[in-house]
């Protein structure tokens, strides 16, 4: 039980920077992120480092700790769906088709996911989520919920009760 509500609590965080992201740009404009020097870590309190430095471009290689996110945001809607066509699940998770392209492919290298063509419709690509995909999204979870556990580990189950309601309050008030 103490478990599912770290990742609640997890998850209602994350809403709410990405709320608080969407009205910075709506009521300021398109802001630019502060500069950092390359190389130099990122800065930030709901996800350790580690997962942090899977974000951005660049194959596996590139990533030492797992996927990036934008390879997790992918195996994830494929877990909700049985298979999809490529351009839905570019217009789904908001991702330009030509990157999408991108990343499909390497991830159909490394055995993550596969494309067939639609046989009902041939200019169709279809994308499926595979055996390797699912132990990969699997793993990345155990560490998010291990993560969660850690983060809220300093609160009493009652500050907990407490912070998802007015974590849920904020949220209610978008």
């Amino acid at each position: 039980m103490a478990e599912n509500k770290n990742e609640v609590l997890l998850s209602l965080v994350s809403d709410l920077s990405r709320r608080r992201k969407r009205i910075m740009k709506r009521e300021m404009g398109l802001a630019p992120r502060p500069e950092r020097a390359p190389g130099a870590p990122h800065e930030h309190k709901l996800f350790p480092p580690d997962i942090l430095s899977q974000r951005g471009r660049g194959g596996a290689e590139g990533h030492r700790n797992g996927p990036p996110m934008a390879r997790l945001r992918i195996l994830s809607a494929l877990l909700e769906m049985d298979a999809v066509s490529q351009s839905r699940l570019a217009v789904i998770l908001s991702i330009r088709p030509q990157s999408l392209t991108e990343l499909l492919g390497k991830m159909e290298s490394e055995g993550l996911i596969t494309r067939r063509q639609n046989d009902a419709d041939r200019r169709e690509v279809l994308v499926s989520i595979t055996d390797a995909g699912r132990e990969k999204l699997a793993a990345f979870e155990g560490e998010r919920r291990d993560y969660a556990a850690a983060f809220f580990a300093p609160l009493s189950e009652e500050e907990k009760d407490q912070l998802a309601v007015l974590l849920g309050k904020l949220l209610e008030n978008e």
